[in-house]
């Protein structure tokens, strides 16, 4: 940096100082003048969304973030509002590179109200680019709940600011926008299909409180909202890996393919588990070639197969095949050893 550089650099520093104002505007992702309307999904949890400085000349050497949802949520004598559930002032901020780290008194103070602050570890840096990422819950509100106000200028802890440095900012809103009108869209891509599925099963496994999983609406997040998924949701049966409808060969081929490897709903996984095997070939078994809607009397087919088919009171809680499963299992050795059988060559 040139010595006028530095003088002009220190005369406006000085003169922010002096008049408590710089040139620095804080402003949401989708505006360069405004926080603007933040929009987020009702009823979900870790969503997230970036704050930004904008400037091209004022340097600064700390901030002091304060967030406040609302009016401070119910631990602050306000009401309830979605919540903020973490902030990030130094990961690709403009501090990731000079940073002291989080000051002592940073963290979510209510639900509703955070601060978080840092200081610049030399000299300073430009108020530009990415200030924080804001990670926000809205369970239990819906799109018809608020708009929530989204404040970082005079919240009930403290204005946010640049030390002596005030920026300017105007506040903002959190909009509130429904989920997929499809029940089971669990990724929100507006179809529902094995993707869906895999997150259902990763949300049982980690025991998940979080209630877009729970699908058949018990209150409780298990096995059985599994067996809505496929059978109420995708109007299919037990062991369709591709989702046609019915459980044929060609599911018995992706089962071949993943067999004792670790795959999802589409690579032949119908349980809780993280891996292809015999319990998974179980559930095949009981339904092969049966098409949704079941049937009122099993094919012919089983019969001729020599299938057992077992009554579950869940389908996911299988046992290994009985012997009346053999042929399966000898279709299944086949098709897999002809998988692993090396081409031909002339």
């Amino acid at each position: 940096m040139s010595t006028l550089t530095r003088i002009l650099t220190t005369i406006i520093l000085l003169a922010s100082a002096r008049s408590g104002h710089a040139q620095i505007t804080i402003h949401g992702p989708d505006s360069v003048t405004e926080i603007g309307t933040i929009e987020l999904l009702e009823n979900t949890t870790g969503q997230t969304f970036e704050i930004y400085a904008q400037t091209s000349v004022t340097r600064v050497q700390g901030v002091n973030l304060n967030i406040q949802i609302g009016d401070g949520g119910p631990e602050a004598g306000g009401t309830d509002a979605p919540s903020i559930t973490g902030v990030d002032i130094l990961t690709g901020t403009i501090f990731e590179s000079n940073n002291t780290g989080l000051g002592s008194a940073s963290g979510i103070l209510v639900p509703q109200v955070a601060f978080y602050s840092t200081t610049t570890l030399s000299s300073n840096v430009l108020a530009d680019g990415l200030l924080a990422t804001l990670v926000i819950d809205t369970n239990g509100f819906f799109a018809d709940d608020g708009p929530f106000p989204l404040i970082l200028s005079q919240t009930i802890n403290n204005p946010t600011n640049f030390g002596p440095i005030v920026p300017t900012i105007i506040d903002g809103w959190i909009e509130l926008t429904p989920l997929s009108g499809l029940p089971g869209d669990l990724n929100q891509d507006d179809e529902v299909d094995a993707s869906d599925i895999d997150l259902l099963v990763a949300g049982i496994r980690a025991g998940s409180p979080d209630p877009a999983f729970d699908l058949d609406d018990s209150g409780v997040v298990d096995s059985d909202d599994l067996s809505f998924m496929i059978t109420e949701v995708l109007g299919t049966i037990p062991g369709d890996a591709n989702l046609d409808g019915e459980v044929n060969l060609l599911d018995l081929s992706l089962l071949a393919t993943y067999f004792q490897q670790t795959a999802g709903w589409a690579g032949a996984n119908f349980n809780l588990d993280l891996t292809v095997d015999l319990l998974d070939l179980s559930v095949l078994a009981s339904h092969f070639l049966r098409a949704a809607p079941l049937a009122t009397s099993p094919p012919d087919a089983d019969t001729e197969l020599g299938l057992t088919i077992e009554t579950r009171t869940n389908e996911y809680a299988a046992s290994v095949p009985e012997p009346g499963g053999a042929l399966l299992m000898l279709l299944l050795s086949a098709t897999h050893q002809r998988q692993l059988r090396p081409k031909a060559t002339i």
